[in-house]
């Protein structure tokens, strides 16, 4: 072998060396690769290199699936009951609660996407699962830092907007493609949309937040004690009404009374001018 040749062989080497398929522990935070989240969260022994197929050792067999879909499922429930409860909820410290909850389930769930996705292989699912998770990430790390009505409702609806009609049925798409690869006789879950933003629109229109409430029940007693006022004042204007009809009735009653006592004496009076007439002529017959 001449010096020549052995120089040749040493760049085909090096060439074939930088060219393999990255694995595992390369992979962390090559987001436009290997399909994981922008977050740079997960880096599994079962992963994906550009995308599209698997590279590893082994893929995961119909026991890695199954427990990846069931961790999925459970991690989805945990997320959707955060967003269902955050809709409904005006404390602000458990409207931080729910979203660390649903952060660190949403953050889990990237974990079993990568194995259903090494499994199955269902790019156009894992790609939707991928895009729309870290809006997902985000408002709920934007709640726990700001749990304001005005916050939550807005992450809320950019949250669900990008969960309820990609993420969701991407997770049955991707589970089932990854059932059928593997054997596993199930058909994956199907996920209810959530609905945390009708619920916080509806509890804010009717003065439910975080002020909502207070402001409601002064305007209120304002309202209660200005009416009571007026009831007062009407009752009062009602009495003296009454007791004026009452004293001019009695007044009037009065007058009749006096009248018809006038009247009387009059009559008694009559009678005596005619007795007195009466005895007059009587004394001039005699």
């Amino acid at each position: 072998m001449n010096f020549f040749t052995f120089i040749i062989l040493v760049c085909l080497q090096t060439t074939i060396s930088l060219c393999a398929p990255t694995n595992s522990r390369g992979i962390a935070g090559r987001t436009a690769q290997t399909g994981f989240s922008t977050h740079g969260l997960v880096e599994r022994q079962f992963s994906t290199v550009g995308g599209g197929g698997f590279s590893g050792i082994s893929k995961p067999n119909a026991d890695d699936v199954q427990q990846a879909a069931d961790n999925f499922a459970g991690d989805v429930a945990t997320v959707s009951n955060s967003l269902n409860t955050l809709g409904i909820t005006t404390d602000t410290a458990q409207r931080k609660k729910l979203a660390k909850a649903g952060f660190d389930a949403e953050t889990d769930e990237d974990a079993q996407r990568a194995v259903l996705f090494a499994a199955g292989n269902n790019v156009v699912a894992n790609q939707k699962i991928v895009v729309n998770t870290p809006i997902v990430l985000d408002g709920l790390q934007s709640i726990m830092e700001n749990p304001s009505d005005a916050n939550t409702a807005k992450q809320l609806q950019t949250m669900e907007t990008a969960r309820n009609a990609n993420i969701l049925p991407s997770i049955t798409a991707l589970t089932n493609s990854a059932f059928q690869a593997t054997g596993v006789n199930a058909a994956a879950k199907n996920f209810q949309p959530t609905t945390g933003t009708q619920a916080i629109t509806a509890l804010l229109a009717f003065g439910g937040g975080q002020n909502g409430g207070n402001a409601q029940a002064t305007k209120g007693g304002k309202r209660n004690n200005g009416n009571g006022k007026r009831n007062r004042q009407d009752d009062d204007t009602a009495q003296n009404t009454k007791g004026g009809k009452n004293s001019n009735a009695q007044a009037t009653n009065g007058r009749n009374n006096a009248n018809d006592q006038a009247g009387a004496d009059n009559q008694t009076t009559q009678p005596g001018k005619n007795a007195g007439s009466q005895k007059t002529r009587n004394d001039e017959d005699n």
